[in-house]
């Protein structure tokens, strides 16, 4: 029936996903929008295409309490290192929680690295209603609303981006990768201290294993 409809098990979750599903714009205000307009310039453009200059990489760590992330950027060094010795650019975007994180990886990579809200910031989580202290019930609601606009922010900056590198145990990071409109998915998934060369295998994990295991597709 997919192939009838001109679908393939690349292409299937994000084509459905996107029917379903549009983005609000309340989601995506202020630095997010100028980290927007830096991905899409390029986010439109093949990575086989030799006169691509730019790559940009796609990080989503899940731990929450971890201040750096060396599997992860063992992983992206690797293919920062290729990509820029056959002369290309590399732009980061991470996704993480701690705040922490985010700053300790702005002082190393610099303005290459982006942040979904453009400086150091937690996000609004979905757990942060388990407070000790009695809420109202209107209190709930609005942090479960930011909370979820600021997951659907960092979900749409991510499907953005030419490659991602997240954490294996994140559906949220699969969600963000598979929901890109690309026949060409390259998603590296990293467990804690998997330390991959990823350099050594471009096309990344097989999309096989990752559309059949985690969408049911």
């Amino acid at each position: 029936m997919l192939l009838q409809w001109g679908l393939t098990r690349q292409t299937a979750f994000p084509c459905i996903f996107h029917y379903l599903f549009q983005l609000d714009a309340s989601v995506c205000l202020g630095e997010c929008k100028k980290t927007e307009k830096v991905l899409l310039q390029h986010e439109k453009v093949s990575l086989q295409n030799s006169n691509h200059s730019v790559i940009t990489i796609g990080i989503q760590v899940r731990d929450t309490a971890a201040k750096t992330a060396p599997e992860h950027f063992h992983c992206v060094n690797s293919l920062m290192s290729h990509y820029r010795g056959v002369g290309r650019s590399v732009i980061l975007l991470l996704v993480a929680v701690n705040p922490a994180m985010q700053e300790h990886y702005k002082t190393v990579y610099g303005s290459r690295l982006l942040l979904p809200a453009g400086r150091p910031r937690r996000p609004q989580v979905v757990s942060d209603r388990g407070s000790d202290t009695p809420r109202h019930r209107e209190d709930l609601m609005f942090i479960d609303k930011i909370a979820m606009q600021d997951a659907a922010r960092d979900v749409y900056l991510l499907s953005l981006t030419d490659i991602q590198v997240i954490s294996a145990r994140s559906g949220f990071g699969l969600l963000g990768a598979m929901s890109k409109l690309s026949r060409h998915h390259i998603v590296y998934r990293l467990t804690r201290n998997e330390m991959r060369n990823c350099s050594a295998h471009l096309e990344g994990d097989p999309m096989e294993f990752l559309v059949h295991g985690w969408s049911g597709i």
